[in-house]
């Protein structure tokens, strides 16, 4: 099976892509939820120390870098494809890659509200 991931708005690229429920595609899905998943730990434990900022930075760089490869690899993009992706603003692009896994993995994004985060009572 299969799934179809629309990019026009990330890549301008009008034709969606297909992207194969494999094995290989899930693991590359997981390993990238585990780095996000990583980096708010990190930040939920940080301080404001300067070797824990340091160590912050690091997370984030490997965030970027990971969900830039997932979207790359698991798209099947193009060198030209590949650095539209470098033009996109972060935020957008870790959105683009959560919309990739939600698809992959079959699962519904929704906002959570801020009881279900622990910000409010």
């Amino acid at each position: 099976m299969s799934v179809k991931i629309n990019a026009k708005e990330e890549l301008g690229i009008a034709k969606p892509f297909e992207v194969k429920e494999s094995n290989k595609n899930v693991r590359m899905t997981w390993l990238m939820q585990k780095v996000l998943a990583k980096v708010a730990i990190d930040q939920e434990q940080s301080d404001n120390e300067a070797a824990n900022f340091e160590k912050s930075l690091a997370s984030m760089l490997e965030m970027q870098d990971t969900v830039i490869k997932y979207i790359v690899d698991i798209l099947g993009l193009t060198e030209d494809q590949a650095e539209r992706i470098q033009d996109n603003n972060f935020d957008d692009t870790v959105s683009f890659a959560q919309r990739i896994a939600a698809a992959i993995m079959h699962v519904e994004m929704v906002d959570a509200s801020e009881e279900e985060v622990g910000l409010k009572d």
